[in-house]
């Protein structure tokens, strides 16, 4: 093989390498945004349902959503994906406050059944005295 025949084969060996490590790349940024938007949206439907303990997961899920995989695929976000992010987080944010608000509310009728029977307990032996 003459060397200008094999200057053609490497210059689309080298155009096919590029091709693919940018496929490959604009596939992960892909995958991460699909995958956040899976998981806020998977959160939004069953928010009621999650516990204390759950809520500290999915917590943990957004911080590595919105700090290391956000740093890994920074370079191939655009802006508009970053306002996609931003919107995402905003709407975990609006979710999460519904989630306090029932923890709070839980909070709240469990200490009120306490104290009913508290006092209930309470009427019932000063009365037996």
């Amino acid at each position: 093989m003459n060397q200008s025949k094999l200057m053609k084969h490497f210059k689309y060996i080298l155009f096919i390498i590029v091709l693919l490590s940018q496929s490959c790349s604009f596939s992960a940024k892909e995958n991460y945004l699909d995958d956040f938007t899976a998981f806020v949206s998977e959160v939004e439907k069953n928010y009621t349902s999650l516990s204390p303990e759950d809520w500290e997961i999915k917590d943990e899920e957004l911080k590595q959503f919105t700090e290391n995989k956000f740093d890994e695929h920074r370079k191939a976000l655009t802006d508009e994906d970053k306002k996609a992010i931003g919107k995402l987080v905003g709407r975990y944010s609006v979710v999460r406050a519904k989630g306090y608000g029932k923890q709070f509310k839980d909070g709240i009728n469990d200490a009120k059944n306490y104290i009913e029977g508290f006092l209930e307990g309470f009427s019932d032996e000063i009365k037996q005295k």
